[in-house]
């Protein structure tokens, strides 16, 4: 005659089904705001600022106002922008650049010319060429990597996930992802955790990705940010982190 009771036992083989359901349940709601919410804090940090800033590869003229009665030397110039954000100068050698203004990097060079042409010296920097600005999109999504901007330097982080291949929805945590800008204001880092699902794709309020943004989308939560810009970003793009010297 069968038993209505379950023995201990089969309670527990029962029970580990559930248990796995449970926890793919938790692993699959999001852990961030859903992303019209969020938009509108996120596209007010950085803004327009961010077209100006200095980046690898841009090259840049050094133009001086050398008074030659005086002899001073005329030491314009034009250099590009290295991997690491450096470049070299006549006069001065090695500077920090990238993440900088121009009108930044002409106030920070100020000092250092003065050793080399006395007070007060008069001279610009301006960006002779940009190089094209680009976005990093990283982790579940079709093809991994740096995207260019258009000419307007912005783009939503939907045509983001288009552009990159699209994401892989059966694996995708788009509940979880994971941005993380440059302020050039602020001269430090910005991140948010933002629920990106397909559900919210329509909304009008949309995040606009700036120059230089980070957009990781995990398998799995990402638990530990700090860790992850310090192990992902910091080691493997030219993000700047030698800027704010």
């Amino acid at each position: 005659m069968f038993d209505p009771l379950l023995s201990p036992q089969m309670m527990k083989l029962l029970r580990i089904p559930f248990l796995a359901w449970a926890l793919l349940a938790a692993c699959a709601s999001p852990r961030g705001p859903a992303l019209p919410d969020i938009a509108f804090e996120i596209n007010a940090v950085g803004g327009l600022a961010a077209r100006d800033v200095i980046a690898p590869g841009d090259l840049l003229a050094m133009q001086f106002a050398a008074n030659i009665e005086l002899g001073q030397l005329d030491l314009s110039q034009q250099a590009l922008v290295q991997r690491d954000g450096t470049l070299t100068l006549m006069g001065v050698g090695v500077v920090s650049a990238a993440g900088l203004t121009p009108g930044e990097l002409t106030e920070k060079l100020s000092g250092r010319y003065t050793d080399v042409l006395g007070p007060n010296p008069l001279f610009a920097v301006t960006i002779a060429k940009q190089a094209p600005r680009m976005v990093h999109i990283m982790g579940s999504v079709g093809r991994p990597g740096p995207l260019p901007l258009p000419p307007e330097q912005s783009m939503t982080l939907i045509q983001a996930f288009a552009d990159a291949g699209g994401v892989a929805s059966q694996r995708s945590y788009l509940g979880n992802t994971l941005l993380v800008r440059w302020n050039p204001e602020a001269k430090s880092y910005a991140s948010w955790v933002i629920d990106a699902r397909q559900r919210w794709w329509g909304a009008s309020e949309m995040v606009l990705l700036r120059p230089g943004d980070v957009v990781y989308v995990p398998d799995t939560p990402v638990v530990e940010v700090n860790t992850w810009i310090d192990v992902w970003m910091r080691n493997m793009i030219p993000f700047p982190r030698v800027f704010v010297n």
